[in-house]
């Protein structure tokens, strides 16, 4: 992907954590209860966002660990 594909995916992320958000809020205090606290629904956003970039995060680590163990454990055997 190039600068212009992950503005674009930015955009389309913004919008499914927005929809989600206006979903679940009314869901859980009855509709029309986000459009009347917008507030609310952007710390969902930024919520989700924070969520998907620790779990990202995370799994990156994990996956580097697990990668740099074998190479070490290759290279003992070795």
């Amino acid at each position: 992907m190039d600068s212009e594909d992950y503005m674009r995916q930015a955009g389309m992320t913004a919008a499914a954590y927005l929809d989600a958000g206006v979903l679940a809020i009314d869901d859980k205090f009855g509709d029309g209860y986000a459009e009347k606290n917008p507030s609310l629904v952007g710390a969902f956003m930024i919520s989700s966002a924070l969520d998907y970039l620790a779990c990202s995060g995370a799994k990156e680590i994990t996956d580097s660990i697990e990668y740099l163990s074998t190479k070490v454990a290759d290279a003992i055997e070795g």
